[in-house]
């Protein structure tokens, strides 16, 4: 063999290696991948449960929450203060889905159901009261995204009247 022979051959054997390490990378970087959705999935039923929690476990917070939908400017000062701070831990989770989004690492069907529930959840009236003291906190973009979602809201009806539909 010559030597020309040799350095071909040489040649051939470490472009094979890239092409064969490149796919090991991809294929890699594809399960990261995978592996990071399943996590933030994890993630956000975790936080869901953990703001659902309190009204599982308090009759009071459930009832207050419930009013706090409609008739959120009847509490007096310290509920609505209460009820703000509550909304502000679904904003905080909107936000946290928003980025996963923005960094594709939430999956379609996982995003329908989190714009359905930020414009439902944000018709309460504790939540726009929380939105517009907080709202300026978060980056235009997320702000733009949630007032967009409210407006389509409004404009579909998508009612959050717990009252109105316990009594049905």
């Amino acid at each position: 063999m010559t030597s020309t022979e040799v350095t071909l051959l040489t040649q051939i054997i470490g472009a094979t290696s890239v092409v064969v390490s490149f796919i090991f990378l991809v294929r890699r970087i594809s399960q990261n991948t995978a592996m990071m959705r399943m996590g933030s999935a994890s993630d956000r039923l975790q936080r869901e449960f953990d703001i659902a929690l309190p009204m599982i476990q308090s009759r009071e917070i459930a009832e207050l929450w419930i009013k706090a939908d409609q008739e959120f400017d009847d509490l007096d000062i310290v509920d609505q203060e209460r009820m703000m701070v509550y909304e502000r831990r679904a904003i905080a989770l909107w936000h946290h889905v928003f980025v996963l989004r923005e960094r594709k690492l939430f999956a379609d069907a996982e995003w329908h159901e989190a714009k359905w529930m930020i414009r439902h959840f944000g018709r309460r009236q504790a939540n726009r009261a929380a939105w517009s003291i907080i709202k300026e906190a978060f980056e235009q973009p997320f702000q733009d995204f949630v007032d967009e979602q409210i407006r389509i809201a409004d404009r579909t009806g998508l009612t959050s009247d717990y009252a109105a539909s316990s009594s049905a």
